[in-house]
């Protein structure tokens, strides 16, 4: 591997030159500068992030805490440590307790500890105010992700992508459209209503309770007159869980009822029928909040819109 002296050598320079040069730091001429970023390029250089810490008394290193391995949560991950590593940095990751106001300050000097760069919050259904706060106290540079009651924050849209969805049941045909997920998450319910209210149409909404009771919740579904044609649940797992409901009464999916999604994850391509379903870009997630780090991007919120995916349950 091409060492700072190799390229000291082949340019003709000092050591100390080609440190400056390559690190933006101090005064070198413009044409000593592109001969030194090309005879780097032309020998393999690749600066030690460790060693950069040391020398410019930095740290080259990002930390992200995630609730969770979710899928969702990793591909987010993927997407900010492929954008860091462009940008010469690495990326550690701390999965969390929780993040209520009594793990927050342990978690929080745990992190401080490590003396990172800055730290990205996967938020995604946890309110992450207290760990942000704390976060900010040891000084850190923070960004949430899906943390809508916080900035700076990357997030998506989901209202706009529920609403997308209902819009397209809508066109369609479908003409009973009931959302089935808890009331208490207001994101995904304020899409539907948004959607289902541009159309002229009555809402129905069920909120099942407990995960482990949306399947046995489609009977009373469907007992509901006029009868449901379509349903937007809270997400795929749910979903999923409705779409065996509907396999138990005999319901045909989507010639009886449709249903749609969200977040696409693995399992909703291989459901029968495959799952239509709102898709989380969480790879552009994680993207946006690198840049944020990185301070390639300065805005306090940046929302991601999602994207519709249509298979067979439509």
């Amino acid at each position: 591997m091409a060492t700072l002296r190799d390229i000291a050598d082949a340019v003709g320079v000092s050591i100390r030159t080609v440190s400056r040069a390559l690190s933006g730091s101090g005064y070198v001429g413009e044409a000593v500068r592109s001969r030194i970023i090309e005879t780097a390029d032309a020998l393999g250089y690749s600066p030690d992030p460790v060693a950069q810490s040391l020398r410019l008394g930095r740290s080259r290193e990002f930390v992200v805490i995630a609730p969770s391995v979710d899928e969702l949560h990793l591909a987010k991950i993927a997407g900010m440590e492929e954008a860091l590593e462009r940008a010469g940095y690495s990326l550690s990751i701390v999965i969390a307790r929780g993040f209520s106001p009594a793990v927050a300050g342990e978690l929080a000097d745990r992190v401080r500890r490590r003396k990172p760069a800055g730290v990205a919050v996967i938020a995604s259904g946890h309110d992450a105010t207290s760990i942000v706060d704390a976060l900010k106290e040891c000084a850190l540079r923070v960004v949430s992700v899906d943390a809508p009651e916080v900035e700076p924050s990357v997030r998506l849209d989901r209202p706009a992508g529920v609403a997308d969805a209902v819009r397209y049941l809508v066109d369609t045909g479908r003409r009973r459209i009931c959302y089935v997920g808890p009331a208490a998450s207001t994101e995904r319910l304020s899409g539907y209503r948004r959607a289902i209210g541009e159309a002229g149409f009555t809402p129905v909404e069920i909120d099942p309770g407990d995960g482990s009771r949306y399947r046995r919740s489609v009977a009373r579904l469907l007992a509901r007159r006029p009868r449901i044609d379509a349903i937007q649940a809270y997400s795929d797992e749910r979903a999923l869980q409705l779409l065996s409901g509907l396999h138990d009464q005999g319901v045909r999916v989507p010639d009886d009822v449709a249903i749609v999604g969200f977040d696409d994850r693995w399992a909703a391509r291989y459901s029968w029928p495959p799952l239509t379903t709102v898709a989380q870009p969480s790879r552009e997630l994680g993207v946006a909040a690198a840049s944020w780090l990185t301070g390639a991007s300065t805005e306090p919120v940046v929302v991601i819109p999602t994207r519709l995916i249509v298979r067979e349950s439509t």
